[in-house]
């Protein structure tokens, strides 16, 4: 079953006054002027992380491999990076 809507009824806009015969209307002329915007900041970079390095590192090395094998062979090497370097920090 269908419902009916009823359509609202729109607020009585008020509409454009005419000018009498003996007014008189004066025209503005505005010029849009163009704002440029202020250049933004340079931000630094920030130092590449061990991560960062490693990751460069490897790529570089790992060249003739495809790119997915490329990452997962990165990633398994970093997690054994990470192991060792934690086990030197341990033992001190």
């Amino acid at each position: 079953m269908v419902k009916k809507v009823e359509s609202q009824k729109f607020m009585d806009l008020p509409k454009k006054v005419e000018p009498e015969d003996d007014e008189v209307v004066e025209e503005i002329k505005v010029e849009k002027i163009k704002v440029e915007p202020e250049p933004k900041p340079e931000k630094k970079k920030r130092a590449p992380s061990a991560y960062n390095l490693f990751v460069k590192e490897q790529m570089a090395k790992l060249k003739d491999t495809p790119p997915k094998e490329r990452f997962s062979k990165i990633s398994e090497l970093w997690k054994k990076e990470k192991a060792k370097k934690e086990k030197k920090t341990k033992k001190k």
